[in-house]
């Protein structure tokens, strides 16, 4: 195409253009054609002479949004925040994974290891104090 306003006026439509992909190709090669054969009528155009003769990009954005059901809005509307829902949970728990992991390998860069062992309850005749935590059988430091 010759003339920068028919391109700068694709480029407007295409970007105001909300829609299914193969519509919104199928329309733009339609329109491309149909300015096409304006131009070659006018060959002097400016953008202001295609806004007034085809109609302003938002335009076409606003006759296209008043063709879609609102039940396909509505749905697309819950497809969209499901997805942003998923991804938000999804970088939570990566989030979370990591901090553990850092975590983790922290502990184990100190070079301190405990190792428990549990005893064999046997029945016995004396009393024995009970702890609450297990005594360790080996301690390990690794300097």
């Amino acid at each position: 195409m010759g003339n920068r306003a028919i391109q700068k006026y694709i480029r407007q439509v295409k970007v105001t253009y909300r829609g299914d992909r193969k519509v919104k190709q199928q329309f733009i090669s339609d329109l491309q054609d149909a300015l096409l054969c304006y131009y070659e009528s006018h060959p002097d155009c400016s953008y202001t002479d295609l806004t007034e003769k085809f109609g302003a990009p938002k335009e076409f954005r606003d006759s296209f949004s008043t063709l879609l059901p609102s039940s396909l809005k509505k749905r697309n509307m819950f497809v969209s925040s499901l997805i942003i829902l998923v991804a938000v949970l999804m970088m939570i728990a990566v989030v979370l994974f990591s901090i553990f992991y850092v975590r983790e390998s922290h502990n184990h860069t100190k070079g301190y290891y405990l190792e428990y062992q549990e005893k064999k309850t046997q029945p016995q005749t004396t009393a024995v104090p009970s702890t609450s935590e297990p005594t360790p059988i080996m301690e390990h430091t690794f300097d």
